[in-house]
């Protein structure tokens, strides 16, 4: 085994000296336990690195470096290598512009540059299907505060790169390291990490209108009485339950219709199309029932747990407040 008497030192001066201390390495890994190559390796690393980050080396120069440790015949290869590299410059720190020699040739890669400029990420979440979350990103480079917005821009690294670019005029910002470029990678290894694990990101949840207006649907039918008889639903409340169905209620389609008006809403497609995406329904819900009066008013029909509706045996007297006038056909054209 090894005594490690000639450790590099913890950080190189110049190339040169970086790669005198090459032999070093070259050296321990073929007098040292298998067990011991790794960290070997990782130390001469790690001192590159922190010469990229203090300004005394390029990013050429560690590459070099890094490049020309020998892998054959070791329990690590190139890949190995330029990984260690890049978490010893996120322990490190990335340099910053006008010290000594350094550099990126072209910028700072993409995932370098997010970890060390972000200082807050929140990301709402809407309720409704039909909605996409928002991102809000906030970056502080010194120069520079700003907020990027994005859907779905940060899940491909070129859209979130130009995003960045669009908005701050002194970033360098460059390609994501290697590890992040191909197929899926920056989504898959990078970006969903990310969200998912950094502390400076804020998950936050908020109800889309469609949400609202099912919520003010539950509501009305909740201080409402609903009948056994088609014919007094139709002339009181507006909910029927039919004693041959029990597991289901039957509202009038005019009622739906007026909560939907009142959140914004042309007509009540897109109420139904939460619905069966939540499993509530399935397919279309508005049929027409015949009154004994010969007409054929639409009701939607419903599961009998949708709402905590109040039926007849409960209470005989007809809920309280303002009615809504169910005679109103305004709402009824809808063919769900």
């Amino acid at each position: 085994m090894s005594t490690h008497a000639q450790t590099p030192p913890s950080e190189f001066a110049s190339l040169d000296e970086a790669r005198e201390n090459l032999s070093w390495v070259s050296s321990e890994i073929k007098t040292s336990d298998w067990s011991e190559y790794g960290d070997i390796v990782r130390t001469y690393i790690d001192a590159l690195a922190k010469s990229f980050s203090e300004g005394l080396l390029n990013a050429d120069d560690c590459t070099e470096c890094y490049e020309a440790i020998p892998v054959k015949n070791y329990p690590f290869n190139r890949g190995h290598l330029e990984t260690w590299f890049e978490e010893a410059v996120q322990k490190h720190g990335h340099p910053q512009s006008g010290s000594g020699t350094l550099s990126w040739t072209e910028g700072v890669p993409l995932n370098y540059w997010i970890d060390e400029h972000l200082e807050k990420l929140t990301v709402t979440k809407f309720t409704d299907s039909n909605m996409q979350a928002k991102y809000k990103w906030l970056f502080d480079t010194g120069d520079e505060r700003q907020v990027v917005e994005t859907k779905l821009h940060h899940n491909d690294a070129s859209a979130f790169e130009e995003k960045i670019d669009e908005t701050f005029v002194f970033a360098e910002v460059d390609k994501p390291t290697e590890e992040f470029r191909e197929g899926g990678a920056w989504k898959r290894k990078f970006i969903r990490p990310f969200i998912r694990k950094d502390n400076r990101v804020t998950v936050e949840e908020r109800p889309g209108p469609r949400t609202k207006c099912i919520e003010s649907i539950k509501d009305m039918l909740e201080v409402r009485t609903a009948y056994f008889d088609l014919n007094r639903a139709d002339d009181a409340d507006g909910v029927y339950i039919d004693p041959a169905e029990s597991e289901w209620m039957y509202v009038r389609s005019a009622l739906i219709a007026h909560e939907a008006v009142e959140h914004g809403f042309n007509n009540t497609e897109p109420i139904r199309t939460e619905l069966e995406f939540r499993g509530i329904v399935n397919g279309k819900v508005s049929v027409q029932k015949r009154l004994s009066d010969g007409r054929n008013p639409r009701w939607w029909k419903l599961p009998r747990d949708f709402a905590d509706v109040t039926t007849e045996d409960e209470d005989e007297t007809p809920a309280g407040g303002e009615r809504f006038n169910v005679d109103d056909e305004s709402g009824d054209g809808d063919e769900q």
